[in-house]
């Protein structure tokens, strides 16, 4: 009985994450899940060579107005929260690059369902998801 339940995990983690044929991310995959009342955006895979002091995110609503303008990841602690209402977490704090399995938290009351989110660097949009 386990295997489908393994098969339909392994399904939905690769909805999540978008690769080209050949397992290489040609931009920074997210998987988005609502937890609680917030949402949690995981990152995976993620292109080498991103930072958090120059990887940016960017949310808007539904209508296209920006609710939160491009932010570092850096900033993004929980010190900030009552700023920002999102939070970057590590999964290994001592790894300085942003890694598959890091995430954010992001305020489910700030930030509704329909929200767009995109994760840039200084000159492109690497990452885009809607909060669902």
């Amino acid at each position: 009985m386990a295997t489908p339940v393994v098969a339909v995990a392994m399904l939905l983690l690769t909805d999540c994450f978008d690769c080209d044929g050949f397992g290489q991310p040609h931009f920074m995959g997210l998987c988005v899940r609502e937890v609680g009342a917030d949402w949690s955006v995981e990152f995976g895979p993620v292109l080498p060579g991103r930072f958090p002091d120059t990887t940016y995110v960017e949310i808007s609503d539904q209508n296209g107005a920006i609710t939160l303008a491009a932010t570092s990841f850096a900033r993004l602690t929980p010190a900030h929260w009552d700023t920002f209402h999102v939070v970057y977490e590590k999964v290994n704090p001592s790894i300085r690059e942003i890694e598959t399995g890091d995430h954010l938290v992001i305020d489910g009351l700030r930030y509704q369902y329909g929200s767009r989110l995109s994760i840039r660097d200084d000159a492109n949009v690497i990452g885009y998801a809607t909060l669902p």
